[in-house]
């Protein structure tokens, strides 16, 4: 999966084939189609595991956190940790766009980032006791999701938790 992560940043997503993913990897191209059954199906595969790291695994510490400067702290860190040139960033913007266009991958996606803001939801009602913690979470997650966009264009932007707070708050 890995090798197709890599070639999705260098060549695009329509470009990568199961020749390139094998050639990248250096095994035959026959051992690709016999672990996927397509390349929409390792892509999407590749999809969920990196969405996975970066937007699941962070927000699964707020469970643990009781203070709301410190879970916001914990989003923009994750937020800022995404590098709009690395491999893995640039597969990420190129899957949102995918999963646009393939229905299987966005209901996948969009059940992944349902659960996150659900779990931000509950956190923001235990720590901020905001008014509707289901509206706020979907705003918070649109806010840091339009930020990592951002960034792909203007690196020079920077996520602060402080932003973060007094949005919530005045919510």
């Amino acid at each position: 999966m890995l090798a197709a992560t890599e070639l999705v940043a260098e060549v695009g997503w329509g470009s990568v084939t199961t020749r390139a993913v094998a050639a990248k990897a250096g095994v035959n191209p026959g051992v690709v189609h016999y672990h996927f059954a397509s390349i929409p199906a390792l892509l999407r595969e590749a999809t969920l595991d990196a969405a996975h790291h970066v937007f699941v695994q962070p927000f699964d510490l707020l469970g643990q956190i009781d203070d709301l400067g410190d879970g916001l702290r914990l989003m923009t860190t994750a937020a800022n940790a995404i590098d709009p040139r690395d491999p893995s960033g640039l597969f990420l913007y190129e899957a949102f766009l995918a999963a646009a266009r393939d229905d299987e991958m966005r209901r996948a996606f969009a059940e992944m980032l349902d659960g996150v803001r659900t779990r931000v939801a509950r956190w923001l009602e235990r720590v901020a006791h905001v008014e509707d913690p289901a509206a706020t979470a979907a705003v918070l997650a649109a806010v840091l999701d339009g930020y990592i966009l951002h960034r792909t264009i203007d690196d020079g932007v920077e996520m602060q938790p402080e932003t973060l707070r007094r949005m919530i708050e005045r919510s």
